[in-house]
């Protein structure tokens, strides 16, 4: 796996995969500010929801799972 910080003009390799983390986000089940994680690995992508040091959410997808979902045929 590669990642790439400066809008696609390098890239490196990530052989442990990323953490994305997005802040100050409203997670309106909890009524309060939390924060979603993306972990994306070399399996595939999880994400996480976070509220009060609480995990609220959480989903995870193959890699093969999310090249099927994207390519079906309507």
């Amino acid at each position: 796996m590669r990642v790439c910080l400066d809008g696609g003009g390098t890239f490196s390799d990530a052989p442990e995969g990323v953490i994305v983390i997005y802040d100050d986000v409203r997670v309106s089940a909890e009524d309060e500010e939390g924060h979603v994680e993306f972990h994306f690995s070399h399996e595939g992508l999880i994400t996480d929801v976070w509220a009060d040091n609480e995990n609220v959410g959480s989903d995870g997808e193959t890699i093969d799972e999310l090249v099927t979902r994207l390519c079906k045929e309507d």
